[in-house]
């Protein structure tokens, strides 16, 4: 699969960091989000302008929202990683 290509600079993104931790939210009324699905996704990043975009997602979510441990799952990863949070769904 061809890379990502930045248009404002057109130059291929290239990663910058694998494996990170991307949750997910749902919209729970307005301007207010819960956790939904927890990922595990690529960030890459643009050389000319700087812009990043998170890709390479997996094939199934780490955790979602109506797993019994998701809270804890949720939390452990907290504890030790940043996590990108996207309120969208």
């Amino acid at each position: 699969m061809p890379k990502p290509v930045c248009v404002a600079c057109n130059r291929f993104f290239k990663i910058a960091h694998t494996g990170r931790y991307v949750l997910e939210q749902m919209p729970a009324g307005p301007d207010a989000w819960v956790p939904y699905k927890l990922w595990s996704a690529d960030v890459l990043r643009c050389s000319g302008c700087d812009k990043q975009i998170i890709v390479g997602f997996g094939r199934q979510p780490i955790a979602e929202h109506f797993h019994p441990d998701f809270e804890d799952t949720l939390a452990r990863i907290k504890a030790s990683s940043e996590i990108i949070v996207v309120n969208d769904c």
